[in-house]
């Protein structure tokens, strides 16, 4: 099984699936990389997929000391990862506790970043991420290579030319937002 090293030595697991840009991903709590499994084949057709488990899931190493578990251990992990795989520059992201990791990652060393991708995660609320950046993420389930990244307005434009009647956004936390509408 592979494995990075961190600076504070404790070992993360990895897997690395595909070819072409860098594209990290990291699921929520509890979770692991086997949670990727429907979505790493169309993924990995067009990316170098790397899908790792931070401290404390699954196969990575689980420190004793509380202490040593926070969204910026796990950040720092995360450019550990980076360093030990040799990409400078990657998409980065993850579900829940991963966006959240990748979130802070962001901030700390935009320069690492090439694209950050956030999902169904609060983690990263009351951090400073301006709102006219933010894009809706539409994602095909049933035909997973197909995501496409849209605006507020964007979005609600699409709906309506669906035939879409009162066309909503909910906020999660200030952070991301669910387009709904009702069908006629």
């Amino acid at each position: 099984m592979p494995y990075a090293r961190t600076d504070d030595r404790v070992r993360i697991y990895y897997e690395e699936h595909g070819a072409g840009s860098p594209l990290v991903l990291a699921y929520g709590i509890g979770g692991n990389t086997d949670m990727w499994n429907t979505n790493t084949a169309a993924l990995a057709a067009r990316h170098r997929v790397i899908l790792w488990e931070p401290r404390g899931h699954a196969r990575s190493d689980s420190p004793e000391d509380p202490a040593r578990y926070s969204f910026h251990r796990w950040a720092l992990d995360l450019r550990d990862l980076l360093d030990h795989l040799r990409i400078r520059k990657a998409h980065v992201g993850g579900l829940s506790l991963g966006a959240g990791i990748a979130t802070r990652l962001t901030l700390k060393h935009p320069d690492r970043v090439s694209a950050l991708i956030v999902v169904d995660s609060s983690s990263a609320a009351g951090l400073p991420l301006s709102p006219d950046k933010r894009r809706v993420v539409i994602y095909d389930q049933l035909n997973p290579a197909y995501a496409k990244y849209y605006t507020r307005e964007e979005a609600c434009a699409l709906l309506a030319r669906h035939g879409f009647d009162d066309i909503r956004l909910h906020h999660r936390h200030g952070i991301s937002w669910t387009v709904v509408g009702t069908r006629p």
